[in-house]
């Protein structure tokens, strides 16, 4: 099989059985859909929309102040502090549930923008480089572009690498099954290196 076809099936097979790197409560899923490609550095991310000014601003110490004010009249209706970067946390602060579903929308992007980390759906993202084609990986296709593939791939590999060699996985037919196309697509990268 061709590595393309090898990184569709393993996407199939990651999409199918869920599995799971890590120990609560920074467990998360494997998959395609949200890797890990970089860390961000804290800058701040706003936006001025339907009249009201959206401010998140990380900051080096970790702490997110996020803010939500009226341009006319300044009055606050979200103004929040966290110790760390938790969507969770945001969604959860009163002045969130007030928000409209548009304003709460704007807040999210901002936030997540914001996040120290960068994660990535390959499924949909798209490099801003011109002229850019559509990986076909199998039956799937991935809208980066082929280093930011391989980035992810190599990430979802050393993931699985983790998961297996710290005990977290449970030896299920479904899960060696999940590792086939894996093993197989590391061959090929010591096949190339030998």
């Amino acid at each position: 099989m061709q590595a393309r076809s090898e990184i569709g099936l393993l996407h199939q097979r990651l999409e199918n059985f869920e599995l799971h790197s890590g120990k609560e409560p920074n467990k998360k899923r494997i998959t395609f859909r949200n890797v890990y490609l970089k860390d961000n550095l804290p800058s701040e991310k706003s936006d001025d929309r339907y009249g009201i000014l959206f401010r998140v601003e990380p900051l080096p110490d970790r702490r997110v102040p996020v803010s939500v004010t009226r341009k006319r009249g300044g009055a606050a209706l979200l103004a929040a502090q966290h110790t760390k970067h938790d969507a969770a946390a945001l969604a959860a602060e009163p002045g969130f549930q007030c928000l409209s579903p548009p304003q709460k929308e704007v807040l999210r992007r901002l936030y997540e923008e914001a996040s120290p980390q960068w994660f990535c759906d390959l499924t949909t993202y798209e490099d801003p480089v011109p002229n850019r084609s559509v990986q076909q990986c199998g039956a799937y296709q991935f809208r980066c572009g082929k280093e930011t593939l391989f980035a992810g791939l190599i990430e979802v590999l050393y993931e699985m690498r983790n998961t297996l060699f710290h005990g977290e996985l449970v030896p299920t037919k479904e899960a060696v099954i999940c590792y086939e196309p894996a093993f197989r697509l590391v061959r090929r990268f010591l096949d190339c290196v030998a």
